[in-house]
């Protein structure tokens, strides 16, 4: 995971790390200290941009023990706490050049470089109340137009 303002080819991100929410930048505001950058359930799996994601705190989510030479990840635009689930959306996948050294364990960075920018997504637009009255006082002229 990472911030969706660091979702941009050539920036030099941290996808894992005890201070993920202090290296990556989210539009939408800071995300809880307990977050480290992996997500336990993905909705969809595999991810895509317009969906969501859930993580327990900390170490509880058990990271991989090794990572390839490239990863996919996701770029989350608002991270949030309630209780003891840390959850977030996917406004971005990129894939990541992964640099020598990471560990399984937040003492060993998860690191690398954003090779390319899968897909984004933009804010949902806003749904306006009057759109219902609006349809149907379009499909009642349209009858009257038709008579």
């Amino acid at each position: 995971m990472i911030g969706d303002n660091d979702a941009v080819v050539g920036k030099h991100v941290t996808f894992w790390s005890s201070q993920w929410a202090n290296l990556n930048h989210t539009s939408g505001g800071a995300a809880p200290n307990t977050f480290k950058g992996f997500a336990n359930v993905l909705l969809p799996n595999p991810p895509t941009c317009g969906g969501n994601w859930k993580s327990d705190p900390g170490n509880s989510v058990q990271p991989p023990a090794a990572v390839g030479p490239a990863i996919n990840a996701i770029g989350s635009s608002s991270i949030s706490k309630s209780g003891s689930v840390i959850s977030g959306n996917m406004v971005r996948t990129v894939t990541i050049q992964v640099d020598p050294g990471y560990g399984p364990n937040p003492g060993h960075d998860g690191t690398g470089t954003v090779i390319s920018v899968n897909c984004q997504s933009g804010p949902a637009a806003p749904v306006k109340a009057t759109a219902p009255a609006k349809a149907a006082k379009t499909q009642k002229a349209s009858k009257s137009r038709s008579n």
